[in-house]
């Protein structure tokens, strides 16, 4: 496709990306990297067009969304699936995108030869063709934001999250079931979640030896039931400071841990128990410690009180000492680190869909299907040139009929097949949540495709084996 050459005009390879419907133009000079859509942290009190803020090569960058700045409408079926991050002297910004078209040689305004008032402006129009392309102006986008000043730039990039009104601090916690109590720690005095069936025990010659485990290579002491299903490796010494890195052991929990996001408004402080409580067995003699280190807690649905543990504080874990290796907390693995997933909400399930998997997502009035005799299809449509079958989610995963208003296409190793679903959001889950096989660990079976139950933020959501539901797809065309 040739652009029209324009008065004033030089040409620029630009990488040109698609945003809740608007096509956008981005000098490639200014890339430095594209990656796929990942966890972001969204916060408040930011100036539009900033949104939050993105990582890249563990840095933090401030995110924006291309629709404040050229006042696009997000619909359902615009769904960000990329991130962009671009520089110019030293300042940095990332935009999140919803498709990535490729590179192109396009004719753009001469900065130096635009008039003043359009300097100030952060975007214009061009055309490629018959097509129209909004070209975001990153310098300007850059200036309007940070200033033109390298220092405001590095101020905000540092002290992002301050405003001018005081904010609440929000800790990260998780949850693990201890001798049938629920309990907390903070994430910094964390290492680490696993599987107990991923853990090696070491072989122990006595009843009243301490069980020894091998968690990430590091062989420390383990406290837990027989009935533990995930283990949590905790710094159970304070920070040292030579950095000489801290003592762990690892807990044993009979349930799931969660992460629950806590303003330090919600925490209160935790009664103490009065009564002496007989200790009865090893596991009581730490659970009635863990019950005693905690000074404050917090409350989540249903009145239920979670007591926060201050593991450093707890005596009868510093005869674990001699046991326990020291280890540096920079090693500790991202407990935070979620997953995107696209959830479908049926009649009577919540369905979660691999953003992996995802080709496209179109409204199903965009959608031309033609029928056919196939009574397991709605039919076909085109895709890019091909022709795609398509098939109702009542159909493929069982349930009752509801209105589609949306159609997933999914792109598996052999096919491309369209989905017709009703409501859809994306959900992003913590990584220690999400089940590798869930054919191991599958809670449902709908229609031979295997599903394991994972609860996130009070709700049930089904995550589904996508081999299982291509074979279902394939079954289905024949």
């Amino acid at each position: 496709m040739k652009a029209t050459k324009e008065k004033n005009a030089i040409e620029c390879e630009a990488l040109i990306a698609k945003s809740c419907g608007t096509l956008i133009a981005l000098p490639k000079t200014y890339l430095s990297a594209v990656k796929d859509f990942e966890e972001t942290a969204i916060l408040e009190n930011l100036q539009k067009p900033l949104v939050g803020v993105a990582q890249n090569s563990g840095k933090a960058v401030l995110l924006a969304d291309p629709k404040f700045i050229f006042g696009g409408k997000r619909k359902k079926s615009h769904v960000p699936k990329y991130l962009v991050f671009l520089e110019s002297a030293d300042r940095h910004i990332s935009l999140q995108v919803d498709e990535i078209i490729g590179l192109k040689n396009i004719q753009i305004k001469s900065e130096a030869k635009t008039q003043s008032k359009e300097n100030t402006t952060t975007f214009y129009s061009i055309k490629l063709g018959r097509q129209k392309i909004t070209m975001i102006k990153i310098d300007t986008l850059l200036n309007s934001l940070m200033g033109k000043e390298k220092r405001v730039q590095n101020k905000i990039a540092v002290d992002f999250a301050k405003t001018e009104e005081k904010t609440e601090e929000v800790r990260s916690y998780l949850s693990f079931i201890f001798e049938g109590q629920k309990f907390a720690i903070d994430i910094d005095n964390l290492n680490g979640v696993k599987p107990i069936k991923e853990l090696n025990f070491l072989d122990t010659t006595s009843d009243k030896s301490i069980p020894m485990v091998d968690f990430n290579e590091t062989i420390c002491p383990f406290i837990g039931e027989d009935n533990s299903l995930y283990a949590i490796q905790a710094f159970i010494s304070p920070e040292s400071k030579s950095g000489d890195g801290r003592h762990v052991m690892t807990i044993g929990t009979s349930a799931k841990c969660e992460l629950h996001d806590i303003s330090s408004s919600q925490l209160v402080k935790t009664k103490k128990d009065t009564d002496e409580k007989k200790e009865s067995g090893k596991l009581n003699r730490y659970k009635n410690s863990f019950e005693q280190s905690s000074e404050y807690g917090f409350d989540i649905d249903h009145n239920e009180h979670l007591r926060v543990i201050n593991l450093q504080s707890v005596n009868t874990l510093k005869s674990l000492y001699p046991f326990s290796p020291k280890v540096q907390p920079n090693t500790m693995d991202k407990l935070d680190e979620s997953i995107s997933f696209l959830s479908v909400n049926g009649k009577n399930y919540e369905y979660l869909f691999p953003l992996t998997l995802l080709k496209k997502v179109s409204p199903i009035s965009d959608i031309k299907i033609s029928k056919n005799q196939n009574k397991s299809m709605a039919g076909y449509t085109n895709l890019d040139g091909k022709v795609i079958a398509v098939f109702e989610l009542d159909v493929v995963l069982g349930g009752e009929n509801q209105r589609s208003d949306f159609i997933l296409f999914l792109e598996f190793n052999e096919i491309i097949a369209g989905l017709a679903v009703p409501e859809i959001n994306r959900v992003s889950i913590s990584k220690h949540l999400i089940h590798d096989n869930i054919r191991k660990n599958n809670a449902a079976m709908f229609q031979e495709v295997a599903a394991a139950r994972v609860v996130h933020k009070n709700t049930t959501y089904y995550q589904l084996d996508h081999k299982d539901l291509e074979k279902r797809l394939l079954k289905l065309s024949q």
